[in-house]
């Protein structure tokens, strides 16, 4: 199943590049859907970022591809994705517009097993759907310079989470 959307970003190319590409070990600063993540290595081709997410559990991306120039860059997932994905991988690209716009581009890949296919339609809404909730809280975060209210809510309800635990 292929995925590709775009979105408009009120804020700068750089500043968006810096965000999601050079901040790419930092996404579980901001981001609701995320609650936790760490860069293995310098970021660069080969890189492999760890994420913690909501329901507990791990998934470890490897950046497979690092162009600031183009402003693109690309990953694929190496670990911890559920068990109805068997690959996953996107490709970011940032497009400037003016000074104080860009576009944010995703194409991603997720291959399904055959017997999930049917479902092809459904899951292009919900990938969607947090496609959108990402751009628009990396939106948030760089023209409020803070964490968008959805991500607030998400990181204590996650240090709640490690509260109990303990």
């Amino acid at each position: 199943m292929q995925l590709s959307k775009t979105w408009k970003v009120n804020a700068s190319a750089g500043d968006t590049w810096s965000l999601l590409a050079e901040g790419f070990g930092d996404v579980g600063l901001w981001t609701s859907g995320i609650d936790s993540s760490q860069l293995s290595d310098v970021l660069g081709k080969g890189a492999i970022r760890t994420c913690g997410l909501p329901d507990g559990s791990w998934i470890k991306e490897s950046v497979t591809g690092y162009d600031p120039d183009a402003m693109t860059f690309s990953y694929t997932v190496v670990q911890g994705a559920p068990r109805w994905i068997k690959e996953a991988s996107n490709i970011w690209q940032i497009r400037a517009i003016s000074g104080n716009q860009c576009e944010v581009t995703s194409n991603a890949v997720i291959v399904l097993p055959w017997w999930l296919r049917p479902l092809t339609p459904m899951m292009r809404i919900m990938v969607g759907r947090m496609g959108e909730q990402f751009v628009r809280e990396a939106e948030y975060y760089l023209t409020h310079e803070r964490i968008h209210p959805r991500a607030t809510r998400a990181k204590n309800r996650a240090a709640k989470r490690m509260k109990a635990r303990l």
